[in-house]
């Protein structure tokens, strides 16, 4: 069941990713100006005209349970769930995360960088604190893009989330929430700054080999301004793939893959 569900919530992310990459034109930047110059252009003008209107793994334990029709008996050993056949043959070995007990908090840092498809590049860098039923994560993402008339375009998108644990297991899911913060700069000189809640879901699925990781939130800023972000990728060891997405209602969708660092 955890597994599926897990399956499920990728599909649905992919979903998002392909969903809102939508071209902007017939080769996707028919004006000169890539994605992220009419992201922060469609932040500016709204900003803009919100102001002018005064907007606002432990010991050994086994049972007998049904796998796949018939009976099986499983058991956690080493932090892999095994399953075996009637006769003592292993079926299916699938390996856990240890659970957080109430001992010292799990803390996770993330490095990475992203080429974001017509556009240049993102930097991003995340660290996250979860001991067993709540998670605490602060991020920060910096999007920058060279303009064909020489001038530096750049958005930064902070974020502060704390989440609550709904799934354990295989499968860890934290629903949360928090602040957002969206700044625009053109060479070097801040833009328009605005400040939202952030709602969504973090995710992860541990298979045999790679992690699974995930993660969907909506953003909703002052001037009418939303934005949505998706995330899915593979982790192994410490280097961790991924596509990430972010679309705001007043551009282009900023999307492309992304490669870095767990510790």
């Amino acid at each position: 069941m955890r597994l599926q569900l897990a399956s499920i919530l990728a599909v649905q992310l992919l979903a998002v990713v392909t969903a809102v990459a939508r071209p902007t034109g017939p080769n996707g930047n028919d004006d000169g100006v890539g994605r992220l110059g009419k992201v922060t252009g469609g932040i500016d003008s709204a900003a803009s005209s919100g102001a002018n209107r005064g907007g606002t793994g432990g010991g050994v334990s086994q049972d007998a349970s049904s796998y796949e029709g018939e009976l099986y008996r499983k058991h956690y050993e080493r932090g892999h769930l095994v399953v075996v056949d009637r006769e003592g043959t292993v079926v299916r070995r699938t390996r856990l995360r240890p659970e957080p007990s109430g001992g010292p908090a799990r803390i996770d840092l993330f490095v990475g960088i992203q080429k974001v498809i017509e556009s240049d590049r993102s930097y991003a860098a995340s660290l996250s604190v979860e001991d067993k039923w709540f998670r605490i994560s602060g991020s920060i993402s910096e999007y920058r893009e060279q303009q064909m008339n020489g001038t530096r375009t750049a958005l930064t998108v902070p974020t502060l989330l704390l989440g609550a644990r709904v799934m354990s297991g295989a499968t860890r899911a934290h629903l949360e929430a928090g602040v957002v913060f969206a700044r625009t700069q053109e060479n070097g000189m801040t833009g328009s700054s605005l400040t939202g809640p952030i709602v969504g879901i973090h995710l992860e699925h541990a298979f045999a080999g790679p992690t699974l990781v995930g993660d969907a939130h909506a953003m909703a800023f002052e001037a009418g301004v939303k934005a949505y972000s998706g995330r899915v990728g593979l982790r192994a060891g410490h280097f961790e793939v991924a596509v990430r997405v972010l679309d705001f209602n007043v551009g282009p969708a900023l999307y492309g893959p992304e490669v870095g660092l767990q510790f």
